[in-house]
Parts: structure tokens; sequence; C-alpha cells
């Protein structure tokens, strides 16, 4: 569902999905060998469920917000032919592996003359997921969340010459995105770009 306010300048978006994963590999042996003559098959079922809402509002020529937020569930479901159970190093009803039951982000992008700003968000809330070095053998870990900003400045000298500074998380944060390896702390990337099509 989608809604535009005041002369188009506001637009908010919901998005409601669920959806039902099939046919999922799972390998079979112990308690499990019965469920197929494989010693891996196409068996493990799983669920994810949520809300996205988004919205853009530009209230200057020169100003554009824009923001998203996720809901979203996820669970193991039974194998085929097993009720109850579920691959090993599973429990039923467990969320899956690195899927945040909260995540969002927003930009801010300004614009004036030759200068592009953009202050960039990104949110995510804990998930589930497993040592990098024994996989889900060696267990689950809760992996926190991590809320980190970035700040991008584009600067056209004159033609089709752009200088650019992008500048990583700001606020020197320590946070991973896949459990075991941690994210780079505040960093700046700068250069040149020279757009080959002729400049408005």
């Amino acid at each position: 569902m989608e809604e535009h306010f005041l002369n188009d300048r506001l637009s908010l978006d919901a998005t409601v999905f669920r959806s039902r994963y099939r046919d999922l590999i799972v390998t079979l042996g112990g308690s499990l060998a019965s469920l197929s003559q494989y010693s891996a098959d196409n068996l493990a079922n799983a669920r994810a469920e949520g809300t996205e809402l988004s919205g853009r509002f530009r209230p200057f020529s020169w100003l554009s917000l824009s923001g998203n937020y996720t809901w979203l569930e996820t669970k193991v479901l039974s194998l085929d032919g097993g009720s109850g159970l579920v691959e090993q190093y599973y429990t039923l009803g467990q969320p899956l592996f690195r899927r945040p039951k909260h995540s969002g982000a927003f930009v801010a992008t300004f614009h004036r003359g030759r200068l592009d700003a953009n202050v960039v968000g990104n949110a995510r809330g804990r998930t589930l997921d497993v040592e990098p070095n024994l996989g889900a053998a060696g267990g689950a870990f809760n992996n926190p969340g991590y809320r980190v900003v970035g700040v991008n400045l584009n600067y056209r000298v004159r033609g089709n010459v752009t200088f650019y500074v992008n500048v990583h998380n700001v606020f020197n944060r320590r946070y991973e995105e896949i459990f075991g390896y941690p994210a780079p702390l505040v960093n700046l990337v700068a250069g040149v770009k020279w757009n080959l099509s002729r400049a408005r």
C-alpha cells in the first residue's frame, strides 16, 4: 500500500509479506536416516513473515529525507515426513541464522549548487549466528545489534570532474555484521570521479 501527501512531497509505503520455503537441502543421519534413502535430501522447511514500512519526504528542493523499517519473524519448521524433527544442531521454531527481527535505515540528502551531501544510517537488531570456524556444529550465538552512520560528500569542480569523500562508521562503533568478523572502525575514502557523459 502506498499513499502520497502534500502534493507528492511526502510518500508512505507499507508492505506485509509471508513466505514459506520448501525443499531446502538437509543432511540426514542418525534418527533422520529413515526419512530418505539418500544422505542428503530436499526435506527442510522454513517460514518468514513480517512488515516493511518506508517513507520519503522532500520539504525543500535542496533537502530529501527517506527511511525504512522492517519487522521480520523467521522459524525453522519440521522436516518433510518427520513431525517435530529438524536438522541436527537446529531446534523447532528457532529463528533462521542472520535474520534480524528489527532493521532499518535512513538517508538525508542535501544539494546546494555544486555540492551534494548524504547522511546515511543503518540499524539492525540482534541476530542468531554461528561460530565462523565451526558452523552450526559449534552452537548458536547471539550477535548484538548495531547502529552505524556514514557521511558522503560530492563536489563537482567543473565539467564532468567531481571530488568525493566518504566517511564510514562516523562514530567509530565496534560491531560485527557477521559473527566473528569485526567491521572496520571509522574510515575514509576519497577520490575523483570523471563522468564520461556530458555534464548538465
